[in-house]
């Protein structure tokens, strides 16, 4: 008796937990090495920045998974009158509430499933772009943001934040340097591309008051008196009084009517 193996009782489910927390701790500790990876890598600063997001994302996934409680996903095929689409049954240990999610919906077509990030860069939208403003500005930026947003057809970037203006790409730009460039006076040189988006802010109507950049400010402002002094001359053109040679031929024909007048029939 004294060799005979002492064995314990565990719930299948306990050690499906622990399973769960091992494979957690895993993927938080290879989280750890690559961004440490990256943080010591010799790339670009705007490079380092997206792919360390990338992986703090990830990283924020993982611990937001293992604090919600203990799921036991049953799977089974469930036929469908209207449909003959699969169909996947996920019902939850800590409430009797199910939920039908529609299997082929959330498979690509190489049957790895769906993101939601394919449509839309989480790098470049409004949230993340304010994120990287100063909160003092973070006022304007929003206004400005808003601004930029309603006119797409003028204004927009792609999922690498480059600037497109009047669908043409402004190579080397970022919209994240664009519109801290025109919140505030910036250190660094001059973003690229700064003068296109300056005008094309002008041409979306931006208010004024939403640039911070005293430098733009002035820029903006100085084409909007440029518009407004070539409006001026057409109107003065198109109103001014007849130059001399007209008035030869008004005369012209004025001395014509009055000899028409004048001769008998």
């Amino acid at each position: 008796m004294e060799n005979a193996k002492k064995m314990i009782l565990i719930e299948p489910g306990l050690i499906e937990k622990l399973k769960q927390e091992n494979k957690v701790n895993s993927n938080l500790s290879r989280s750890d090495i690559e961004m440490q990876n990256i943080m010591n890598s010799k790339t670009e600063d705007r490079k380092k920045w997206m792919l360390y997001l990338q992986t703090l994302q990830r990283y924020l996934h993982f611990t937001e998974e293992n604090r919600q409680p203990l799921r036991l996903p049953i799977y089974s095929n469930i036929s469908n009158e209207d449909s003959n689409e699969s169909k996947i049954v996920f019902k939850n240990k800590d409430s009797d509430l199910k939920c039908i999610v529609n299997a082929e919906a959330l498979l690509g077509e190489n049957g790895s499933i769906k993101s939601e990030e394919n449509d839309t860069n989480p790098l470049y939208t409004p949230t993340q772009i304010l994120s990287l403003i100063p909160k003092t500005y973070n006022k304007k930026g929003q206004l400005l943001l808003n601004s930029v947003g309603t006119n797409k057809s003028k204004i927009h970037w792609d999922n690498e934040g480059t600037v497109i203006i009047d669908n043409e790409k402004i190579p080397g730009s970022n919209i994240v340097d664009l519109i801290n460039d025109s919140l505030r006076p910036l250190k660094k040189s001059d973003p690229i591309g700064w003068d296109r988006f300056a005008k094309a802010l002008k041409d979306i109507k931006v208010p004024l008051t939403y640039i911070g950049n005293s430098k733009r400010f002035e820029f903006i402002n100085q084409l909007k008196v440029n518009d407004l002094k070539i409006t001026s001359e057409i109107e003065d053109q198109e109103f001014s009084t007849p130059s001399s040679e007209d008035k030869r031929c008004l005369n012209k024909i004025r001395r014509k009517l009055e000899w028409e007048k004048w001769t008998p029939y």
